[in-house]
């Protein structure tokens, strides 16, 4: 789409959900095995100079900017990773990720985890090109890549040491022209508005000088208004902006032979949380009946909150109420987002057995994850009796449609199909 220097379309994309997002704002991370080493930062940091950076994009007029943030990070993880040079369909995303939102109405970050946790994408452009519609176009592409972890950062150390660790990132703005100088390619919001806009971060310098504000230093921002827009697409946001990179995204994907088995019951992933009062701790469980003879090698599920406890445990027993025979477990911290972990050892599975899968959460005052039919948003999410469970204790436990008659724990568990003598 072809622009005016510093205009923009009259779209964005960015609606919020039911979650809220403001609660990890400021929170520092644990640094443990999924946020890898902590580096020290330097001035200036640019990964478009390191060749991590995917082609900038154009939107258009529709309301899709969350799919080019979410894929602009992936993209760019796969080239800092040794990947290669991948370009995702953001036409899929936006067309199938099962939430009410037409395909240009608008999305964020937590409905681009559920398409990709529940692997339905990632899709290659090629087989999905893109068009700034609201038609839903049919496709013969294939999964690309299985979704490993979508982490969350929300200060400015934690958000610079995942760049240097994962490469781009996924955030949020306020844009209003009037706060964009194009002369210099900054930005300055100072108001009170809502995000409306997801785009990639890219890089900062602690130097650059933003008009309007004293404060020295901001971030690079590759935008989704394709290359004619700003400086060659990118535009500076500085660190004293009043919406901006508050948090960032950061996605992970591993092959699609990794696992060939995605137990679940919440396509819809991370709707709401619940939990017992000012009890921190609570559990939820899914109960799964195998449909072959696999192994279970990794659960996966969404922390609700930073530097949460968990445990994982899968039982092969399930009286309901009471889980018995435990067939493995596993146990540690994690920072807010979704992430799958390795099973110590893999748990045999045989065709037709029941297997329940209990996570233990801690750290939170509502720390169970569930998909729930939200009106307006999620509608389409539906829960069966028997499938979902919580606890205040650990030990007895009650069907979570009792409570919640449309809602389901968001807790997946990952198989491959076992080899047979």
């Amino acid at each position: 789409m072809l622009q005016q220097k510093g205009t923009a379309p009259s779209t964005f994309g960015y609606i919020p959900g039911p979650v809220d997002v403001s609660r990890l704002f400021g929170v520092d991370v644990q640094y443990n095995k999924t946020v890898r080493m902590l580096l020290a930062a330097p001035a200036t940091y640019d990964l478009r100079s390191m060749g991590y950076v995917s082609p900038v994009k154009d939107q258009g007029s529709c309301g899709s900017c969350w799919t080019f943030g979410t894929f602009g990070a992936l993209e760019s993880w796969m080239l800092k990773n040794g990947k290669g040079v991948w370009d995702f369909s953001e036409e899929h995303l936006k067309d199938f990720h099962g939430f009410d939102p037409t395909p240009c109405v608008g999305g964020n970050e937590y409905m681009s985890t559920a398409y990709l946790s529940r692997w339905c994408g990632p899709l290659n452009e090629i087989d999905d090109p893109y068009f700034p519609d609201e038609i839903k176009r049919p496709t013969l592409g294939s999964l690309q890549n299985k979704l490993t972890s979508e982490m969350i950062f929300s200060t400015t150390a934690n958000i610079k040491n995942a760049l240097m660790n994962y490469g781009a990132g996924d955030v949020t703005m306020y844009y209003t022209a009037s706060s964009y100088n194009a002369t210099t390619n900054t930005y300055y919001y100072s108001g009170n508005s809502s995000p409306n806009h997801a785009v990639t971060l890219v890089g900062w310098d602690d130097n650059k000088t933003v008009a309007h504000t004293s404060i020295k230093g901001a971030w690079l921002i590759k935008n989704s208004w394709g290359p004619s827009w700003g400086d060659q697409g990118y535009f500076w946001v500085s660190y004293n902006d009043k919406k901006a990179v508050k948090y960032a995204v950061f996605f992970q994907v591993t092959d699609t032979t990794t696992y060939t088995g995605n137990y679940q019951y919440d396509p819809l992933g991370y709707v709401i949380s619940v939990g017992y009062g000012t009890s921190t701790t609570a559990w939820g469980a899914n109960v799964f009946t195998a449909k072959g003879n696999e192994d279970l090698l990794a659960v996966g599920f969404h922390a609700v909150a930073q530097n949460m406890s968990y445990q994982i445990d899968v039982y092969h027993s399930f009286n309901g109420t009471t889980f018995s025979n435990l067939l493995g477990t596993t146990a540690g911290t994690v920072n807010a987002g979704y992430q799958i972990f390795t099973l110590p050892s893999k748990v045999f599975l045989t065709k037709g057995d029941t297997f329940g899968i209990v996570v233990k959460f801690s750290g939170s005052t509502y720390p169970v994850p569930m998909e729930d039919s939200v009106a307006g948003y999620s509608s389409a999410a539906k829960a069966n009796h028997g499938e979902s469970f919580v606890s205040n204790n650990g030990t007895t436990f009650t069907d979570l449609t009792a409570s919640f008659p449309h809602a389901n724990v968001y807790i997946k568990g990952f198989t491959v199909i076992r080899d047979q003598p």
